[in-house]
Parts: C-alpha cells; structure tokens; sequence
C-alpha cells in the first residue's frame, strides 16, 4: 500500500502549521475543528499551498523538499482534487466539465473515459446537462469524475458533502466509499464531521492548532477527540 509522508511547516499569519504525520492511504481522514489546519495541509500536498520547510513524499515520489529544492507543481503530481464548492465551470455542461481534466488527450481516450465515469458516477442521463440546472449532489458527482478523469495516483477531498442534506451526505457517503474500494485508489480527505469519520475512514489525523495530536483508527482516534492532548511526536502507520 501506497504510504503518504507529510511534514511541513508554513506560517499563516498568526497561525503556523506543523504537520509531520505518515500513513498508508486507503481512506484517510483529516480531522479536526474549523481553522485547525486540515484544508492548509491538504492544499499543501495538493502544491496549491507551498510551504516554508519540510517534506512531502507519496510512496517513492517526493511533490516537496525543502532542503533539496524540490517544489512538483500540482499539474504534475498526478492527484485529484474535489473543492469544497466543487468549482465547476458554469459555462461548459457535465460532459465537457470531466473532459476538461483530460483535455491533451486524443478525442478517443476522452469518449471512452467520459462513457466509463458517466457509467461509474450514474450520470449518463446529465452528460449535456450545466451545473446550473443540476442538484447539489449531481454537481457533487460531476466534480468527482472530473477529478478521477486523469487516472490520479491519490484523490483529495476537502469536505465535499457539507452542502448537502442529511439524506443525500449519507448516501455519498456509501459511494465514496464504494469507488474508493472498486478502484483501489488512495484517498485524503478532510471534515470536522464525526460520523463522516467513523463511516469512511480507514485512517484518522485529528488535527488541532496546527499540528497532528493523535492518528490511529477512527473508533480510537475519535473516542479521545474530546480530550486533545498536543504532541510532536512522529507518527508512522
């Protein structure tokens, strides 16, 4: 399994993040509170976010090191990116919306992975559809393929079902959970909500002020998250 290695620090005006953590991906969660530092380290490995020191490895690639001058751009690190608004481009409809993450690709390659995400992602019947005219969970689901389109090496998502309603969160939940086993892909993503931890993650970070203060399994991770206790250690799954 594919081990994620993150430890960086970067100062944000009066905040500084001090993130050192390790883990192998499956289902990762980033959690914390608001403003704790999750969405930072995500943009971090995504390299939206560069940060002042450190280190930033997935498996044997190496997106970040400070020390050796190494700065991947994020068009080249090979991940995929859900935002939190999904940032869909309101002029183009859901089928030229996924295409557009592969759009250096021949016209072949583009028709045959757009038929296979509209197929995985249940979208078949929106293709020329524009995200004004889809629900929450549809743009959801658009911004989903879109990120998988590349065939990215690790997904990131940062609170991708906060918009939505009790009912629908649940039932992303379960499918998210279901592509991330049926395509045995790496997953990091971020909430401050408990159940979303206990339902998806394989891993929890629990994040407070910056730094990590406990990884571990959600059921041991979140028993204590009423009770942080802060720490500098490195942890290594």
């Amino acid at each position: 399994m594919v081990k994620l290695a993150v430890s960086i620090q970067k100062r944000l005006g009066e905040f500084q993040l001090s993130v050192d953590l390790a883990v192998e991906c499956g289902l990762t969660i980033l959690f914390g509170p608001s403003g704790c530092g999750k969405s930072s380290t995500l943009l971090a490995i995504a390299g939206l976010l560069r940060p002042d020191s450190g280190r930033i490895a997935l498996g044997e690639e190496v997106f970040f090191d400070s020390a050796r001058g190494v700065h991947i751009a994020p068009q080249h690190r090979r991940l995929g990116f859900v935002f939190q608004n999904y940032a869909l481009f309101p002029h183009l409809n859901v089928q030229r919306n996924i295409c557009f993450a592969i759009d250096r690709e021949s016209p072949d390659v583009q028709r045959d992975r757009l038929r296979e995400l509209l197929g995985l992602l249940h979208l078949e019947k929106l293709a020329h559809r524009y995200p004004a005219e889809l629900s929450g969970g549809q743009q959801q689901r658009v911004a989903l393929a879109r990120a998988l389109a590349p065939h990215p090496r690790l997904l990131l998502l940062d609170e991708p079902f906060s918009a939505l309603d009790t009912e629908l969160r649940e039932e992303l939940r379960d499918e998210l959970k279901r592509l991330q086993i049926q395509l045995d892909l790496p997953i990091v993503m971020v909430t401050h909500t408990r159940s979303e931890a206990l339902q998806l993650a394989d891993t929890v970070v629990r994040l407070d002020l910056g730094q990590v203060v406990a990884v571990g399994s959600a059921a041991t991770v979140l028993s204590s998250a009423s009770q942080p206790t802060r720490t500098n250690v490195r942890f290594s799954w």
